[in-house]
């Protein structure tokens, strides 16, 4: 995971938050983050937290569809990917990843990398 350190506030503060991804919403002004304990909201001009959302593991890797309505996120220590609703901030049911092909390997399947497919907001392409 990487650190963004000294975050600036428009009042001269600084905070330093753990980032495992980050997203911007230009559409709506947001910047999505997944950390260790869920789904940081921030506004985008002011950088101050609109709301954090509890998610069922450790989000990872993020991708927003392009009309900025979903929000989807790989789970670290799952073999899940899940999504958020942006406006009602509400979660919906995980997707499971499937499971190893024949004779690979049982462990966990993880979301190295997600993308959402231009014009929908229900279809991703997941790299594990």
């Amino acid at each position: 995971p990487r650190t963004v350190d000294d975050l600036p506030r428009l009042s001269g503060q600084s905070r330093s938050i753990q980032v495992n991804d980050a997203v911007l919403d230009s559409i709506n002004g947001r910047i999505y983050i997944s950390n260790p304990t869920g789904i940081a909201i921030l506004d985008a001009r002011t950088l101050e937290t609109v709301a954090s959302v509890a998610v069922p593991g450790e989000p990872g890797p993020l991708a927003l569809t392009d009309d900025g309505s979903r929000l989807w996120f790989g789970l670290n220590d799952r073999s899940e990917i899940g999504s958020l609703l942006t406006a009602s901030r509400s979660l919906e049911e995980p997707v499971a990843l499937g499971a190893p092909a024949s004779g690979g390997n049982a462990a966990v399947r993880i979301a190295a990398d997600i993308a959402t497919v231009p014009g929908t907001t229900d279809s991703v392409v997941v790299a594990m």
